[in-house]
């Protein structure tokens, strides 16, 4: 189918720092506190569905990279050639994994005009630039989402400009789909690459977790 810069002036800076009296610093440490504690009452438990999808979706970026260093040890026309499969190779179906998150998230979320995608002849370098867009706008996302948007509807057109293909959905499924999109395609490159006799770098839940872990 969607950095704040700064400049700061030593000079002026270290002035106003000593004009500040004592009083206000503290008055400031006080409101502060009094701020974070008045959006911590206010704030709701996490919503467990939208934390689980938030998850599912780091473990599958992180995956997709491990996808993209098996990719850059093969040659590019065993990545590029025909295959004969939902889409032709195995960079086309990736590709096309990714660029299904911009239809869905960017244009039919919004309702807006997608731009015609492209459906063969990916390279390996423009696989790489797209999954490190579709990251970041992935996490934009995800993050300003809050538990009543998980039963947002939204109206879309499958055909931009034609009525007669209006449809809606709820942004909980739509997420789900996006889930279970990339995951059946990566178990079709999979099958591909064994076909080729060349081990597919799964990366399981339950080791990923344990890298999780590991991290924090």
């Amino acid at each position: 189918m969607l950095g704040p810069s700064g400049v700061r002036t030593l000079h002026l800076e270290t002035s106003l720092r000593q004009a500040r009296p004592a009083a206000a610093s503290e008055t400031a440490k006080q409101e502060t506190s009094c701020s974070a504690s008045s959006m911590s009452e206010h704030a709701g438990p996490p919503d467990p569905e939208l934390t689980t999808l938030r998850r599912f979706f780091r473990y599958i970026a992180d995956a997709r990279q491990v996808y993209l260093e098996t990719f850059s040890r093969l040659p590019s026309d065993a990545l590029q050639k025909d295959r004969g499969a939902s889409f032709p190779s195995i960079l086309d179906i990736f590709g096309h994994a990714l660029d299904v998150y911009k239809s869905w998230v960017v244009y039919a979320y919004a309702d807006g005009n997608e731009p015609e995608s492209k459906r063969a002849g990916w390279t390996l370098p423009e696989c790489k630039v797209l999954a490190t867009e579709v990251a970041g706008i992935l996490d934009r996302f995800l993050a300003s989402l809050t538990s009543p948007d998980l039963d947002r509807e939204f109206t879309f057109h499958w055909i931009p400009g034609d009525e007669s293909t209006r449809t809606s959905m709820i942004t909980r499924d739509m997420l789900w789909h996006l889930v279970e999109e990339e995951l059946q395609h990566r178990g079709e490159i999979n099958a591909l690459l064994w076909q080729m006799d060349i081990d597919a770098p799964t990366l399981g839940w339950e080791d990923w977790v344990k890298t999780q872990a590991k991290t924090r």
